[in-house]
């Protein structure tokens, strides 16, 4: 992106206005999911186990998979700034139920019901910026907002996670609550600013009533759509290929993330004696996935334009399964953090390819409806591989046999799309 796009996307009052509604909202995310790595893994009397973190993996990404198909019909219906400011709203009062519940030792159903219930309206909070993009900068400039709006985002919510984990760490007592009551306060100040706006600013246009109208409901029309999704990623075999890469790596990523997180907090000798040191492990691996984050955001326009998507796509493959084998090497804090750099990395190069040969490949009018379908796909593969992982027996979970695995199938999807005569 050019520094003189950047300089005219920052003088857009309205631009500046939705960024900042969307920074103070994704550094609560961050915080959010600290919290609940903290209750998951350390809360003294929440044993932590593999299906206890696998549960929290679950609650944080399955709730957008019952959100996301919501968020489309729903935004198209009602005023996005009072979405933004009402959904920040309930998730702070949600989060502050859920501080109290982990400071007064409450049963799960309370703490991640809660949790997950705030996690899932951030789907629609983040359908909701995107939505509302286009409202805040002239056509020419939107796609640079695209591309500057999300990735911020996503930095400021490892920071988040950063300072949640840090303030875990510090608080002793307090520490356990902690990562939520800020998250709180930061969703509260998210919709405090929206305030900038005037309730019709973002949309959506008023306009008259349609069939649809007459369709059994939301959830049945919303749904309805992710089908339509489905049927056509199906019938178009460049979409179908990338949805099946894609499902595939989101299940192997699940599963190293599990184990990275169950061998710090259980089995490294540099982490598992020690609350703090594991927490600033958690903090490290985080930190490094956000390196890896960068790299693909440099390095994924000029591999596409040098080897195509198909090989580009296999040599993000490639790059996560040499970071996936890293720990066969040591199995040492270090080794692992410098995996999660190349996985990272691998992993959104990948995502990026798929998410530009899904564009291409599908027309305007459907694009919507397949998103939703591949957002859902995406989380629940993940959860898939997490789950898979945490049945494992404790013996395989303490040493290097799922990086091994996950090695050797990133390697053969590699291999295998680089070798495919498909374009």
């Amino acid at each position: 992106m050019m520094a003189s796009q950047v300089r005219a996307l920052a003088g857009r009052v309205g631009f500046r206005a939705l960024l900042r509604v969307r920074l103070i909202g994704q550094t609560a995310d961050g915080l959010t999911q600290a919290g609940l790595v903290g209750v998951v893994l350390f809360a003294p009397e929440r044993a932590a186990s593999p299906g206890r973190v696998a549960l929290g993996f679950a609650v944080l990404l399955l709730p957008f998979s019952l959100i996301a198909p919501l968020a489309g019909v729903l935004l198209d219906r009602w005023s996005r700034v009072q979405v933004l400011a009402w959904a920040n709203v309930g998730r702070a009062l949600l989060l502050t139920i859920t501080a109290i519940a982990v400071s007064t030792s409450s049963s799960d159903l309370v703490v991640f019901g809660s949790a997950l219930v705030a996690i899932g309206l951030n789907r629609l909070v983040l359908a909701a910026l995107g939505t509302s993009l286009p409202r805040t900068v002239p056509a020419d400039l939107l796609v640079s907002a695209n591309a500057l709006a999300p990735t911020l985002g996503t930095a400021v919510t490892v920071a988040g996670a950063a300072i949640g984990f840090a303030l875990r760490g510090w608080l002793d007592a307090f520490g356990v609550p902690a990562p939520f009551v800020a998250a709180a306060v930061g969703y509260l100040l998210a919709a405090l600013a929206t305030r900038a706006f005037a309730v019709a600013d973002l949309g959506p246009d008023l306009i008259a009533t349609d069939d649809r109208d007459s369709r059994p409901g939301v959830f049945a029309s919303a749904w309805s759509d992710v089908l339509l999704g489905l049927r056509n990623i199906a019938t178009s075999a460049p979409a179908r290929r990338s949805l099946a890469v894609m499902a595939s790596n989101r299940v192997l990523f699940g599963c190293f993330t599990v184990w990275t997180v169950l061998l710090i907090r259980f089995h490294l000798a540099e982490t598992s004696a020690h609350e703090g040191n594991a927490l600033a492990a958690l903090g490290g691996v985080t930190l490094s996935l956000g390196i890896g984050l960068v790299v693909a955001a440099l390095t994924a326009p000029p591999l596409a334009r040098q080897y195509g998507p198909r090989r580009a796509a296999a040599v993000a493959l490639a790059l996560a399964a040499v970071g996936a084998a890293l720990p066969l090497i040591t199995l040492r804090l270090s080794t692992v953090l410098v995996a999660w750099v190349l996985l990272g990395a691998g992993a959104q190069i990948l995502k990026i390819i798929v998410d530009t040969v899904l564009q291409k490949a599908l027309p305007d009018e459907l694009r919507g409806r397949v998103f939703v379908a591949y957002d859902i796909v995406f989380n629940v593969a993940f959860v898939v591989g997490a789950t898979l992982v945490a049945l494992l027996p404790t013996a395989v979970l303490a040493g290097a046999g799922v990086a091994a695995v996950v090695a050797a199938a990133y390697g053969a999807g590699a291999a295998r799309t680089w070798r495919s005569p498909h374009s």
